[in-house]
């Protein structure tokens, strides 16, 4: 039991090493279009084509980002369903 636990938690540990990694990556990706936004500001008649290309840079890591904490979400629950229900097991 108490295996099963240290497991769980060291996957959960995982996680969110995983997640920081993410946020990470996120407050870069925020950084970087704070300049795209002011180089726009400051010429705007610069490249439409090379701001597309960004934003759709951007938009493909958060999906990225979204379908990972929704699987994280999704296994978290899983586990918080099974913990209960093998601390009871023990009693039988």
């Amino acid at each position: 039991m108490n295996e099963l636990l240290q497991a769980a938690r060291a996957e959960l540990e995982e996680q969110v090493a995983t997640l920081e990694r993410d946020l990470d990556e996120a407050a870069e990706a925020n950084i970087e279009l704070n300049q795209m936004l002011a180089q726009t500001l400051e010429n705007p008649k610069g490249s439409a084509d090379d701001l597309l290309a960004s934003v759709e840079r951007l938009q493909a890591q958060l999906d990225g980002q979204r379908d990972t904490i929704g699987n994280m979400t999704r296994s978290l629950s899983t586990k918080n369903a099974e913990v209960p229900t093998e601390k009871y097991l023990k009693y039988l």
